[in-house]
């Protein structure tokens, strides 16, 4: 037999994993590790990140870059033993710098976004905290919340404890301020997603084009508007929705969701395609593994 050589310019669709290799499309391929695919057609060697942080043998279960006030960049790691670390020495070599050594849960996972000049991180066990590149801080007064995003210059908590079906935003440019007064337009808000409780839960949050989304099992909402005097919920879908908030990223104008029915593609106002068909066999594992 005779090698055939390609000379494959188009790579538009990306990988596909879930047809055969004589059934895959010209602009697709089978396998590609480290790689962005354009849709515009390119591809481009994805560029990484080194930080030797530690000699620690145990394997992290989150990262998170940072900008902290005085213009230093930080790498946070968190390891699946609840340990939290940060460091500044990005690239190669052997240099590090250790300022955050504390325990978080084991149990509950972390989530966190960067914002108001610093890095926020939530669980449902630990609750709300904060890092500004020198004080950790962890708030007495928040909801203990599963969801962390900044939105609209406010800290925005989904999937709290017993008020599984709402969201609290905290005063606008204060995420230390928690205390909800209906009297001015920057105090804090509570804001119920599908009714006061609908038994539905608030399984994350995410920042989408000019809206705050919010995913249910089973449907989407959005929240839009800029302060108490306009903020208003409507609900995208009431058959989407999706329990695997760490799978939401921004891609251009949409979201990309790994939903109840695979991999969605949200387009505002209310467009959704299935856009996980190439992949499937690998989404069927990650379904299996729950949450």
């Amino acid at each position: 037999s005779t090698d055939l050589l390609f000379n494959q310019v188009n790579f538009s669709k990306g990988i596909n994993t879930n047809n055969l290799p004589d059934l895959i499309e010209d602009s697709q391929v089978q396998s590609a590790n480290n790689f962005w695919f354009n849709k515009n057609s390119g591809i481009t060697r994805r560029e990484g990140f080194g930080l030797k942080v530690t000699t620690r043998a145990i394997a992290a279960q989150n990262t998170w870059s940072y900008l902290d006030p005085s213009g230093n960049e930080w790498l946070l790691v968190l390891y699946v033993d609840g340990v939290l670390i940060a460091g500044k020495s990005f690239g190669s070599g052997d240099n590090f710098s250790i300022v955050i050594s504390t325990n978080l849960s084991q149990t509950q996972p972390t989530d966190g976004d960067e914002g108001l000049g610093k890095i926020w991180l939530s669980n449902k066990q630990d609750g709300l905290m904060w890092w500004d590149g020198v004080n950790f801080t962890t708030s007495s007064i928040a909801p203990v919340a599963g969801s962390v995003r900044i939105w609209r210059n406010r800290v925005c908590l989904g999937d709290i404890s017993n008020e599984l079906s709402s969201i609290r935003m905290s005063g606008e440019l204060d995420g230390e301020d928690w205390t909800n007064n209906s009297r001015f337009s920057t105090s804090p808000v509570s804001i119920r997603i599908g009714g006061v409780n609908d038994g539905a839960q608030v399984y994350g949050l995410s920042v989408g084009l000019d809206e705050l989304l919010v995913f249910k099992k089973r449907s989407i909402y959005g929240i839009g508007g800029n302060d108490q005097r306009d903020f208003y919920v409507r609900q995208i879908s009431d058959n989407i929705g999706s329990i695997y908030p760490k799978t939401v990223r921004q891609y251009y104008s949409s979201t990309l969701v790994l939903s109840n029915r695979g991999l969605d593609r949200y387009t505002p106002p209310t467009l959704f395609d299935l856009i996980g068909d190439p992949v499937k066999n690998q989404l069927d594992s990650l379904f299996n593994l729950g949450s």
